[in-house]
């Protein structure tokens, strides 16, 4: 089985809402689900612990005393089966719960009290924009010379975009002096900035570039997204 790195305790969402989690916990740990050839190796004969990759620098895990390679075995006396596991007996503490986390380190069994620490996640700035992706074709249909950039499908009325006169068509081509090739890509480079920055961006517009200024601005509601210029 193919080893497969999951950040389980680095950030654990607490919010009852799938869509807005105010907040999440920190353990600091990268876990990965054992095969079967890790258990025999290990000489773990029912089966079941998940393995520690990376101890984050400062943690509660490595204040706590956990090294990269110990076993978690049991969470609270809960035998611990997969990363997943480990998620959901998260879903019922919170920051500053102390758990008790057993693991097996070179075939001796230790015990650690790690104190979970809860933290505020930053939030991506937002524009107000629907974005799509363009094909090579299409560059030539909305005149972009540079075969690069992303469409703004829609521009979402009272955001940023629409405050800094972006309009429905735009072809972004360049934000904050990066060029832009993808939807994801543009995501990427959001996450460098912060909610009020200011940013230049350059857009092609009927065939012509263009230089528009805006102020990155916070996500509203839900229920605010619904007011889209046709």
């Amino acid at each position: 089985m193919k080893r497969q790195v999951i950040t389980v305790l680095i950030l654990m969402i607490l919010a009852v809402t799938l869509l807005y989690a105010e907040s999440k916990l920190v353990m600091g740990v990268y876990l990965y689900n054992m095969s079967q050839k890790d258990y025999d190796e290990l000489g773990i004969k029912e089966n079941y612990g998940v393995k520690v990759d990376v101890i984050v620098k400062d943690g509660p895990a490595e204040k706590a005393g956990l090294l990269p390679d110990d076993v978690i075995m049991k969470i609270d006396g809960e035998k611990v089966r997969s990363t997943d596991m480990v998620s959901k007996i998260f879903y019922r503490k919170k920051g500053g719960d102390n758990v008790k986390v057993d693991v097996l380190r070179d075939g001796t069994a230790k015990t650690f009290t790690i104190s979970l620490q809860e933290k505020e996640v930053k939030e991506t700035p937002y524009m107000g924009v629907y974005l799509k992706d363009l094909s090579k074709q299409s560059y030539l249909d909305y005149g972009v010379e540079e075969k690069r950039g992303v469409l703004i499908k829609r521009v979402v009325d009272d955001t940023p975009a629409d405050d800094a006169g972006l309009e429905d068509d735009d072809v972004l081509i360049t934000f904050d002096g990066e060029k832009v090739y993808s939807d994801s890509q543009l995501h990427d480079i959001l996450r460098d900035h912060n909610v009020g920055d200011k940013v230049k961006l350059e857009v092609v517009r009927d065939g012509d570039k263009k230089t528009v200024k805006i102020k990155l601005g916070e996500r509203k509601k839900e229920k605010e997204f619904f007011k889209v210029k046709s």
